[in-house]
Formats: C-alpha cells, sequence, structure tokens
C-alpha cells in the first residue's frame, strides 16, 4: 500500500488483525495508525457531539466504549500507551471513567442510583428488568448499567449486605527438604546489614547458596533489638534442618559479637570500614528496585509506613519464591527449602498490591456490614491463598481468605492519606516478623 502525507508518501507491505475490528494496514514507524471512519461504523454504533466531549465514542458490545479525542493537530485519536488498562497496575474509577464520555458517564451514575432505589439486584437481575421493560418509563437501558459495573464495580451496599460465609479449601503438608541438602549445605553462612526505605528501617538478611533473604521491620538499632531480629532468622533456618554457623556484617554489628558467639554459637565476620559485604548489598539495591517499582505505580501521594514495611515484605516474598540460578537446588525455592511452601498462580497472584477491596468479614444475622474496605498488600503464602489488606477503618493489617476487588474511589486515597498522617510514630505501627508474627512495641 502506498501511503501519502504532509511529510511525504512511503510503502507498507504489513497487514495485521485488531482484536475486536479485524484487518488492518500496518506501518511499524507510523506516528499512528488510521482506522477509517466509514469501516468503524460499519462494525460498531458511534456517536460525537461537538458540544459534550467533543470526541467521537465507538461503543462497543460488551457495553464499553473507545474514545477518540481531538489532539491539538486536529487528529481524533485513541491513545494506547497511556491509561490503557493493560498497563494500568491499579484499577481506579478516574481510569475507568476516562473512557467513557461526559454523557455516558452520567447515564451510568443514573443507571447505578436506579440499582440502588429499585433495591440493588445483582447486574444479571437488574439487565433482566430493563430489557423487559419492569421498570416502565425508566430512561436508561443494558449499556447503561453495564457501564455502571465497568466504571464503578458491584455496588458497595450489595457486598456489606449480601455476602456470605465462604468455604476454606483443604491444606496440603510442606514440602519436605530432600535429605542431601541438609548434609551438605547444614552450615550456613549468613550476611547481614540494616536497610531504610522512606526511613523506615529493615533488618535484612540473606545466606550464601541457598540465597534465601529475610526483611523485618524495626525501630531502632539498638543491640537487644538487632539480637533478636538474628534469633528469628536463626530459628527460621533451623526448623529446616539448617544451621547459620557464620555471619558477615559491616563494622555497625559489632555490638552483636558475644550474642552470635554465645547464643548462636556462630562466628561473626566484621568488613572494613570503609568496605562492605558484597551479598548483602546487592540484595539490597533488589529489594530496594522492586519497592520503588510499586511504590510508583500507586495512586497515593501519601501513604503510612504499614503499607512501606508490606512493600518491603512483598518484593522478599517474590524474590524468595524462584530458583535462583546458582542455588543449591535447581527445583526447589529458597522459599521451599526454608520456609516448606511454594506458590501456586491461583492462590498467589490474585491481587495486585493497592488494590481496593471489600474484604468479607465475620458476621451474624445482624445489621453490621459483612464486608469492609481495605487495600491489598501481599500474600499471605499459606497454602488456603489468603492476603493481607490494610483496613480503611482502623488502618491495621488484615489477613483474609476471601474478598472482592473493586474500582478503586477517589476518596480512598484521602482515606490513605488521613491513616499516613496518624501512623507517622512508631508507637503507631504494628511491626511483624519475617513470618507474620507480630513483635512487641
Amino acid at each position: 500500500m502506498q501511503l501519502f502525507t504532509q511529510a511525504g508518501s512511503t510503502t507498507t507491505n504489513l497487514v495485521g488483525d485488531l482484536q475486536g475490528y479485524g484487518t488492518v494496514w500496518f506501518h511499524p514507524k507510523g506516528i499512528a495508525n488510521i482506522i477509517a471512519l466509514a469501516n468503524m461504523k460499519k462494525k460498531y454504533r458511534i456517536t460525537y457531539d461537538s458540544q459534550n466531549g467533543n470526541a467521537f465514542c465507538v461503543h462497543k458490545t460488551d457495553g464499553t466504549s473507545r474514545v477518540f479525542k481531538e489532539s491539538p493537530q486536529g487528529l481524533f485519536y485513541f491513545d494506547t500507551s497511556s491509561g490503557a488498562e493493560h498497563v494500568a497496575l491499579v484499577t481506579t474509577v478516574e481510569k475507568n471513567k476516562s473512557k467513557f464520555t461526559t454523557r455516558d458517564y452520567a447515564r451510568a451514575k443514573l443507571a447505578r442510583k436506579t440499582q440502588v432505589l429499585v433495591g440493588r439486584p445483582e447486574l444479571e437481575d437488574f439487565v433482566e428488568y430493563l430489557d423487559n421493560n419492569r421498570i416502565p418509563n425508566c430512561p436508561i437501558d443494558r449499556n447503561d448499567a453495564i457501564a455502571a459495573h465497568n466504571i464503578l464495580g458491584r455496588d458497595v451496599g450489595s457486598l456489606q449486605g449480601k455476602t456470605t460465609r465462604q468455604q476454606v479449601d483443604h491444606v496440603r503438608s510442606n514440602h519436605p527438604v530432600p535429605l542431601n541438602i541438609p548434609d551438605r549445605y547444614r552450615q550456613v553462612t549468613l550476611c547481614i546489614d540494616n536497610m531504610f526505605v522512606n526511613k523506615v528501617g529493615f533488618f535484612m538478611t540473606i545466606s550464601r547458596d541457598i540465597h534465601f533473604i529475610t526483611a523485618e521491620a524495626f525501630t531502632n538499632r539498638k543491640a537487644s533489638t538487632l539480637t533478636k531480629c538474628l534469633d528469628n532468622v536463626y530459628k527460621a533456618y533451623l526448623q529446616r534442618g539448617f544451621k547459620i554457623t557464620k555471619v558477615h556484617a559491616d563494622m555497625e554489628f559489632e555490638c552483636c559479637r558475644a550474642h552470635i558467639a554465645g547464643n548462636l554459637r556462630a562466628t561473626l565476620n566484621t568488613a572494613s570500614e570503609d568496605e562492605h559485604v558484597p551479598e548483602i548489598e546487592r540484595c539490597i539495591r533488589t529489594v530496594k528496585e522492586r519497592t520503588r517499582c510499586i511504590y510508583n505505580q500507586l495512586p497515593f501521594k501519601k501513604m503510612p509506613a504499614r503499607m512501606i514495611i508490606e512493600m518491603v515484605n512483598h518484593s522478599v516474598f517474590w524474590l524468595n519464591a524462584f530458583v535462583p540460578e546458582d542455588g543449591i537446588s535447581h527445583k526447589l525455592s529458597p522459599r521451599t527449602l526454608i520456609v516448606g511452601t511454594d506458590v501456586d498462580y491461583e492462590k498467589h497472584c490474585q491481587l495486585e498490591f493497592g488494590t481496593y477491596v471489600q474484604t468479607h468479614e465475620e458476621h451474624d444475622n445482624s445489621m453490621l456490614p459483612r464486608t469492609t474496605g481495605a487495600i491489598a498488600l501481599r500474600p499471605t503464602g499459606n497454602d488456603q491463598g489468603g492476603y493481607y489488606f490494610l483496613s480503611l477503618s482502623t488502618g491495621r493489617r488484615l489477613n483474609r481468605n476471601h474478598w472482592t476487588a473493586l474500582p478503586m474511589p477517589a476518596e480512598v486515597g484521602g482515606r490513605v492519606h488521613t491513616l499516613a498522617r496518624h501512623s507517622r510514630s512508631a508507637k503507631g505501627i504494628e511491626f511483624f516478623d519475617r513470618n507474620g508474627i507480630p513483635l512487641a512495641d
């Protein structure tokens, strides 16, 4: 095909399939790929209002829309690179709203209001009412009801009033460590250091050969605090048949020498004043990189320290879940070796960090709500597939197996800001060790 533009002419012989549309010509170096309005209207209904939004709206059969806005140069376009649902980490109402015209969004809000007025039926029943004119003179149709669900998610009132108890899955036993591994690698060399993320301190460790990483939040760097963190790590290895015999650290941990020698019966090797332990330094760099990726994709401007702690634990959880190239096993991950459990997609890959949910709470036949708003943090790692959540009502961490994910309303950001303001002091933070056990203040 020969292409003529104001910048010149070119040719292309590439033809591709655009999902939901069909066969199109494609030029890989073009700033945009053009779809003819004459062809698009043969497949979908298209509306345009020059005063209300000034955009072409392509209405899809599933009730969603694609909005083509006008560029400064006068070309109407749909930007697939910014704000597309395929790259958004956390779904928000604002992002969903941007896919619809102002008129469609107004009709969607009216549909949700009507759904509430008629008793909060589920979407399938509500669409059936509209299709069969069960509500005479109703100004909305099925497309408006579906749009309301796509933008706002399931009605929170329905979740809080209708949620029922869920059956817990059967739990399988832990994976045993192969006999040859403790025999050859029973003695463990541990590398340790302290890390700070947004002024929140973490006691970090990584073992040579096994490459198992731990991160434990602390309130101070006193010798008593550091030795307690060391004891927690020591017990975790010991319960799986491994014994820490050497500890590599910098000069800051010289205060722990007596405890390491007397209680752990291990040897402490400290680096010189201008030197560092390379394994733990590289580990900290990797954990910070992973945490920074999460931090910069969240829609919150401020967040409580608990979320920072869980971001770090989230990064450590997934780093331990995969087999390192130079590890002691080519099949078992560090997590499987030391914790005794592995990961499963259906159980541990359900929610992204920062997703807004309604967690299912214990309830009776009273009028109290059966769900509560929360922010998804990370998998607990148990075999039931539980997740940790940040409660938006108490600011504390929840451990739940059942939830319903929803688009994030704008007011949730303000709620997290409020939690952040009330969680800055160390006394307001609830700390947990690597295994999720609460630590004393």
